[in-house]
């Protein structure tokens, strides 16, 4: 009798403490981002649509504004790296590493869908008229195609290199990466073309300017037929086939790294960062152009933090970085001078 109640009191007892346990570990299995606001990881690329500033970095991270000033946590979850973002026809898609794919319809409310590979996804773009349209592209020429962003089909580049940008024109995506490589997708051939490649360097942004000449961002030393040269060079070609190094004249004191390029009101913008630092400064580094062929940098006391991505939209140009570092500034007739951090 005695040994029957012993034993019942026993497994109250481990019933109990499991309970106070389980009250104890609850609360601190559910944390919420306080300081900064409204949120201090690593953002790795932003792009504009549905009314909507959208960017994407580390941990999975998704934040969202509609002004550029006022910015919204969405998403700080056990994803991996979001590494780019982009926004076609109503839908966005974000990648990442893993082969990691996300769409959402509205911003907010975020759906993880099966990519086909675990290869990490570089960036994304999608087309901006027609039907609805995704390429994204990765680690060893890793490039996968959607009508609809459920479903991704992997299209052979046949390259290995790393592709690290790709930008949407009518009819065609143009990606470039490692080792000077550069490719154009034809929609309609569904085929990868492989154009001459101008440099060994890496390739780590592409945009379109105004007049249509396609900029390029590569790192080290270019030097073109000319003899002229750049740091971490911004390249200019009419044809994807011929390229010339720009002028590139930067207050940093020594070679930078452009990782983000745009276009818009016609001026043309690229963020970095400088390859070498000092010390505890990693600032961040905004070169702009209103002809594609000569850059200047803005002061390197403009943002604290490497910047890794930008946009242009509704007369703002927006940049993200390090920290959760946000910049944006409205665009003048003479040209960009300046950019303001967004308060945090």
């Amino acid at each position: 009798m005695w040994q029957g109640t012993l034993t019942r009191l026993s497994t109250c007892v481990l019933a109990l403490q499991m309970l106070i346990q389980a009250s104890w570990a609850n609360p601190l299995e559910r944390w919420q981002w306080r300081h900064p606001q409204p949120q201090g990881l690593a953002l790795h690329a932003v792009t504009f649509g549905g009314g909507l500033f959208v960017a994407v970095g580390e941990a999975g991270t998704i934040v969202t504004s509609s002004d550029a000033y006022h910015w919204t946590n969405q998403i700080t979850s056990p994803f991996p790296n979001l590494n780019g973002i982009a926004y076609s026809c109503g839908l966005y898609a974000a990648v990442g590493d893993g082969g990691t794919i996300l769409i959402s319809t509205n911003g907010t409310d975020w759906t993880l869908v099966a990519s086909g590979v675990t290869s990490q996804l570089r960036a994304v773009a999608g087309n901006s008229t027609g039907p609805l349209r995704f390429m994204a592209v990765g680690a060893d020429g890793t490039s996968l195609l959607s009508g609809n962003g459920l479903s991704w089909t992997n299209v052979p580049t046949g390259v290995t290199n790393h592709l690290n940008a790709l930008v949407y024109e009518a009819g065609y995506f143009d990606a470039v990466g490692d080792a000077g490589t550069v490719l154009v997708y034809d929609i309609v051939a569904n085929h990868w073309f492989t154009t001459p490649s101008p440099t060994r360097l890496n390739f780590t942004a592409i945009t379109i300017s105004d007049s249509g000449d396609y900029l390029a961002s590569c790192d080290g030393i270019f030097f073109d037929g000319g003899g002229a040269s750049a740091s971490s060079a911004v390249l200019l070609s009419p044809d994807l086939y011929s390229w010339t190094a720009v002028v590139t004249n930067q207050p940093y004191g020594g070679t930078i790294r452009l990782v983000g390029l745009t276009n818009g009101k016609g001026v043309s913008v690229g963020v970095g960062y400088p390859v070498y630092t000092i010390g505890w400064l990693y600032p961040g580094v905004i070169m702009t152009s209103k002809n594609a062929s000569q850059w200047i940098g803005l002061s390197s006391s403009t943002s604290e933090y490497h910047l890794n991505g930008v946009t242009c939209a509704n007369g703002l140009f927006v940049a993200v970085g390090e920290e959760g570092e946000y910049l944006f500034r409205m665009t003048q007739p003479i040209g960009l001078t300046s950019m303001d951090t967004t308060p945090r």
